[in-house]
């Protein structure tokens, strides 16, 4: 069956968590963030950064939070799953794109996805410092296009000095990206695996 943002949504409208979490697109687009990292990111690391004060709060419902990050990882297996799937990765459920206009919903999926690798950066950096051009290209060109669909502020400044015509639409971006995050997702889970299998072989070496 296929994932529906609804019981996140559902969740996320407790009264105790009430301007006190993530929108339920941006908490998926920075959660897409987390799952695609080139190391293995503990859950009680990246759980806090979900919350608007970057901690859980004990004056949060327990039944509220429980439930609220309960459906956080229902979505985090639904999103390896889609990533690893034949049909590939695609954005949630609530999220759309028409006549060049991304929804709010894409927006903040998007701009999730951005503070994620903002707060996973030296990770992604250390990383790409000892990988070719591609690699380095493949991660831009993502960035970039999460830019374009969050209607990030600095694009306009970035952009300015590149010709129109090279700029793709909105809607050609919506189209692309969702290829793009599962490229992006494979390669950091990839480079995540490499490091597990050796510090697993250092540990036995060592013994």
């Amino acid at each position: 069956m296929a994932y529906s943002t609804a019981n996140l949504i559902t969740a996320i409208n407790h009264p105790s968590l009430t301007g006190k979490v993530m929108g339920p697109t941006q908490a998926q687009g920075f959660t897409f963030a987390i799952l695609s990292a080139p190391a293995l990111i503990a859950t009680e690391d990246w759980w806090p950064m979900l919350f608007v004060e970057q901690k859980i709060s004990s004056e949060i419902d327990a039944g509220a939070r429980d439930e609220f990050l309960q459906q956080i990882m229902t979505y985090f297996k639904a999103a390896v799953d889609s990533v690893q799937s034949e049909q590939g990765f695609q954005f949630p459920d609530v999220c759309e794109c028409k006549d060049d206009n991304a929804n709010v919903e894409l927006m903040a999926f998007c701009a999730g996805f951005l503070q994620g690798y903002h707060w996973l950066s030296d990770l992604w950096q250390d990383r790409l410092a000892k990988l070719d051009s591609d690699s380095k290209n493949l991660v831009s060109q993502t960035l970039l296009g999460a830019m374009v669909l969050s209607g990030h502020p600095q694009l306009p400044n970035m952009l300015k000095d590149t010709d129109k015509s090279q700029i793709p639409t909105v809607g050609k971006v919506y189209q692309d990206l969702p290829q793009s995050l599962q490229y992006f997702a494979t390669f950091g889970r990839k480079i995540a695996a490499a490091e597990a299998i050796n510090e697993l072989k250092a540990d036995a070496s060592a013994k």
